[in-house]
């Protein structure tokens, strides 16, 4: 059977289509498994994971004395990318009687009773004390809220942002702390009839405090290793090529 010019054509133009469907088809494919490896080409990386140290402070104001104590809960999240890990905090108290403070009073010329500070931070079921002090006191306790993460090695992992997802996954929700606190001031000057000490008294009522809080965290840095650097010697027998670089051919000469 003689095709006609235009069933050739048409012939050719159903076969240029098969083969464009066709490549398609594979590249599509190709596409596919790519993702399901979790990169582009296929390949698969390893990252590592190094934990930095940092601190954060903070200072609060406090008061307490004879008709209440001070009772709060402190706590922080830390905010860092990619994620942060809170491994410790620490709770420092200052104060002093400000009416023992006085060169008078400093010196024993002027008698006063001395006041008395007592605290405790209780995190996690934990309660830890400051004992009482009289006249001034600067005391700190601390908890350990998570250990720190070791440094590692991420095998498989098909990008960075593979690496960072793992990361946040494996560590998450431990950014945070919460601590109760409650401080606790009695006055020295007792109750008296005397004019003198009555004015004590009524004068002497509680103390300001300082407490500085203090929050160890660390967060990754995470880097792509590199694969085996390739031999920098890459004649290692010593051989040395002819100087030419040419072959003569008949007719070159």
């Amino acid at each position: 059977m003689i095709l006609k010019s235009s069933d050739k054509l048409i012939a050719i133009i159903g076969v240029v289509i098969l083969i464009v469907a066709g490549i398609g088809i594979f590249i599509y494919i190709g596409t596919e498994d790519d993702s399901d490896n979790g990169s582009v080409d296929g390949t698969e990386n390893k990252f590592k994971v190094e934990w930095i140290e940092e601190f954060q402070t903070e200072t609060l104001n406090g008061y307490a004395g004879r008709d209440a104590s001070y009772a709060e809960s402190i706590g922080k999240t830390i905010v860092k990318e990619p994620v942060s890990v809170l491994t410790n905090i620490e709770i420092r108290i200052v104060w002093e009687d400000s009416r023992f403070s006085g060169i008078f009073f400093r010196n024993g010329l002027i008698k006063v009773g001395k006041d008395t500070l007592k605290a405790e931070f209780t995190y996690d079921g934990e309660t830890k004390t400051i004992p009482a002090h009289e006249g001034m006191g600067n005391k700190s306790e601390q908890f350990t809220v998570y250990d720190k993460p070791s440094d590692e090695i991420l095998e498989d992992i098909g990008d960075y942002y593979d690496a960072v997802e793992k990361i946040k996954q494996d560590f998450m929700d431990m950014d945070n702390v919460m601590v109760d606190t409650k401080v606790m001031i009695t006055p020295g000057e007792g109750f008296g009839l005397r004019p003198l000490k009555l004015i004590r008294y009524i004068l002497d009522k509680g103390e300001n405090f300082m407490m500085e809080v203090t929050y160890t965290y660390c967060y990754p840095v995470i880097t792509q290793v590199d694969e085996e650097e390739p031999p920098t010697d890459i004649n290692p027998s010593g051989y040395q090529p002819p100087a030419y670089s040419k072959m003569c051919l008949p007719g070159m000469l």
